[in-house]
């Protein structure tokens, strides 16, 4: 749920910017023409960042303090989860943040970045491009928005250096 909660925010925060600044413009130019416009403009984007940035406290901020509050076991409970979301990333990165080693979850990340679902490979790849550094010069160009066929071809050669059988394994007990 903390997913839609961070979309909301971002469209949220997009429409009360671009109406603050719509709203302050026209009302600029009905009282001082083009000029009155202009500042209208800025400051109507100013307030409605202000407003953004309210709403990002009110709105976003407590379900990441949340992940910060939870205990190691916690969190690992959630990676080793069967479904991953939005929340199983964020769990992902905070265990890494920590200095726990992670490294053992690289194959199960690696088959979501092979998968058919474009929605597993954009948490897959965010979680990869987070945490693994060093393994992401073996996925150069790789893009989770691209066909599923390119992407796994982006990823031949991880995929070849964790080896395949881990990979085939750890997408099957991702996937129950």
């Amino acid at each position: 749920m903390d997913w839609i909660r961070h979309v909301f925010y971002r469209v949220f925060s997009i429409l009360i910017i671009t109406i603050s600044a719509m709203s302050a413009t026209q009302l600029g130019f009905w009282l001082l023409g083009r000029w009155g416009a202009f500042c209208g403009a800025f400051f109507g984007m100013l307030f409605g960042g202000i407003l953004s940035a309210l709403a990002n406290t009110w709105l976003f901020c407590p379900s990441m303090k949340k992940f910060k509050s939870m205990k190691e076991e916690e969190l690992w409970s959630m990676v080793k989860a069967a479904d991953w979301t939005f929340e199983h990333t964020l769990a992902f990165r905070n265990l890494a943040a920590r200095g726990e080693d992670v490294s053992g979850e690289l194959p199960r990340i690696v088959s979501m970045l092979n998968s058919d679902d474009m929605r597993k490979r954009v948490l897959g790849w965010v979680a990869f491009r987070d945490v693994f550094k060093e393994e992401l010069k073996l996925a150069e160009g790789y893009s989770p928005y691209r066909s599923s066929f390119t992407c796994r071809a982006k990823i031949k050669l991880l995929t070849r250096v964790i080896g395949e059988k881990e990979v085939e394994a750890a997408g099957k007990v991702g996937s129950d």
